[in-house]
């Protein structure tokens, strides 16, 4: 690289959330980061948050931050976590020149990292970290009802370099994620975010109909107040498993036992079991995007992998309750704006996607745990009302095969 080329680059630090969806909800704004000129990314994050961007070239560099964790083999944890984050950032600037530097975690010490990064701008929300930051944008902009999507939150800490993203302001549709009420360069982040992206290992084989695979995703990181019941997931995968079609079961390690009670509970309702394939802790993050990109239709809980599935553009149902409504819905970009979705009753299509949320009063509890002890969330999800939504996906993809 010449050395006119390497002033022309312009290096940025982010600091990713943890949360493997949040980082699939975070590729819209990547994208729109990509108009700098010159630009390139460091990301900072965990394995999980860090895996699904292994695959892209506008990412220069990928680097582990294990300061927490390291902090708590001391016995002053808080101190070890200052020498620990200032020893990464330390690391990171010796190494880069960072014009810019975002983190997209609300946590003190991300803030920190950035501040001894040397980065010239420092981005984030606002709070009791906010000397830290060059610009500071206020939280309110990011939450409801300025805007009602994650997706939304994030590209609205961009508001410092709108002047540098090149955007063309649209007359569009504005859906109800947001109001009208914007600041004219939020209001043209808006305007032009676009649809999550991933990159996977290319099909080979065309999905049609004599090789129809249907992926679920029966866990939930978060808890079990975001899951659909075991006994629904394995009514599903039974029906399904009768029609001949290949049933995959995905899940982290911790899921194993999981798996193995959805297992059994088919096992009662099928003699198709070699079409039952339970990958439970057998995929890292690469290998599950690529077998997630090769399903015909994705079901699952408000996770990582529902956003998984979207971000590939594979049909999928995803289940809402304990989070509320919208702020996780599957994100769908059509060419007159943001897609608002149809709603049909408890049902929202979005794209190629649905989002079932039942209208219940405690809809939005935040709790790992129901704390009415009823689940009415999932519960009133019923199977048969998830069997004929595949059964509408899947048949109207093939379609457009």
């Amino acid at each position: 690289m010449s050395e006119c080329e390497v002033k022309k680059e312009k290096l940025v630090l982010i600091r990713l959330p943890n949360w493997l969806g949040d980082c699939i909800m975070l590729t819209p704004t990547l994208e729109l980061l990509k108009r700098i000129e010159g630009v390139q990314v460091v990301l900072v994050g965990n394995k999980i948050s860090l895996a699904p961007f292994s695959r892209d070239s506008f990412i220069k560099d990928l680097v582990i931050d294990s300061t927490k964790e390291d902090s708590k083999k001391s016995t002053f944890k808080l101190l070890a976590r200052v020498k620990n984050v200032a020893r990464l950032a330390k690391d990171l600037k010796a190494k880069y020149n960072f014009e810019y530097a975002l983190t997209f975690q609300n946590a003190f010490f991300s803030a920190l990292l950035l501040r001894l990064s040397g980065a010239k701008i420092r981005i984030g929300y606002s709070g009791f970290r906010s000397f830290l930051l060059t610009h500071p944008i206020n939280k309110a902009l990011g939450k409801p009802p300025v805007c009602k999507h994650q997706i939304l939150s994030y590209a609205t800490l961009l508001i410092p370099l709108v002047s540098k993203l090149n955007l063309v302001s649209k007359t569009l549709h504005l859906p109800n994620y947001f109001n009208s009420n914007l600041s004219p360069a939020q209001k043209l982040l808006f305007e032009n975010i676009g649809p999550m992206k991933l990159k996977a290992r290319s099909i080979k084989q065309i999905k049609t109909k004599k090789n129809l695979v249907l992926g679920i995703s029966p866990g939930a990181a978060f808890g079990p107040s975001k899951m659909w019941l075991i006994e629904y997931f394995a009514e599903v995968a039974s029906y399904f498993l009768n029609k001949d079609y290949e049933v995959r079961i995905y899940g982290a390690p911790s899921e194993e036992e999981l798996g193995e009670r959805l297992k059994s509970l088919v096992a009662k309702s099928t003699t198709k079991l070699e079409l039952f394939n339970n990958l439970i802790g057998k995929t890292d993050i690469k290998t599950l995007i690529d077998s997630i990109n090769e399903c015909n239709v994705h079901i699952g809980n408000d996770s990582g992998n529902s956003q998984i599935a979207t971000a590939l553009n594979v049909p999928a149902i995803s289940f809402y309750g304990p989070m509320g409504e919208k702020w996780a819905y599957p994100w769908s970009v059509k060419e007159n704006g943001v897609d608002s979705g149809i709603e049909e009753g408890d049902h929202t299509f979005l794209g190629n996607s649905v989002a079932i949320t039942k209208d219940l009063p405690c809809l939005g509890c935040k709790k790992r745990v129901c704390p009415l002890k009823h689940h009415n969330c999932m519960r009133l999800i019923t199977p048969d009302e998830v069997i004929d939504l595949v059964t509408y996906l899947v048949n109207h993809s093939l379609q457009k095969v």
